[in-house]
């Protein structure tokens, strides 16, 4: 599914901060609140990531809710071709390879023809095919 949008915001200390993108840092993890919405579909919650340098994070861990199913774990780098990494000071959050998690079905987010997209795999392994917004 193409995504209307994809936003990622770092959780501060003091409450969530109104721009586009900002972190809080603890011992080299950073807290990044994320939401997405495309055609019948709203994902949300926090990205706990490492930063691995050149504007890189790591992706480690991931809570939150799917149309509002729990997030149950982030699936490790490769299952989906995902490197599990963003890039919240760049313009692109993440890039073609993106995030996965688990939430009933495996979830792949990433980015593809400068859009941001969800791509559904459900346990048997078949697809749920990617719908456009527009």
């Amino acid at each position: 599914m193409t995504l209307k949008k994809l936003t990622l915001k770092a959780i501060t200390f003091a409450g969530l901060v109104t721009s586009t993108l900002f972190m809080a840092q603890s011992a080299n993890a950073a807290k990044f609140d994320f939401y997405y919405s495309g055609k019948g579909l709203y994902a949300d919650g926090i990205l706990t990531a490492t930063d691995i340098g050149d504007g890189k994070y790591q992706v480690t861990n991931i809570v939150g809710e799917r149309n509002g199913a729990s997030i149950s774990s982030l699936i490790p780098s490769g299952f989906f071709n995902n490197d599990n990494l963003i890039f919240p000071s760049q313009s692109s959050l993440v890039d073609s390879q993106g995030f996965a998690y688990q939430v009933g079905n495996n979830v792949s987010v990433f980015s593809s023809d400068s859009r941001y997209k969800d791509f559904s795999l459900n346990p048997d392994r078949t697809t749920t095919p990617l719908r456009s917004t527009h």
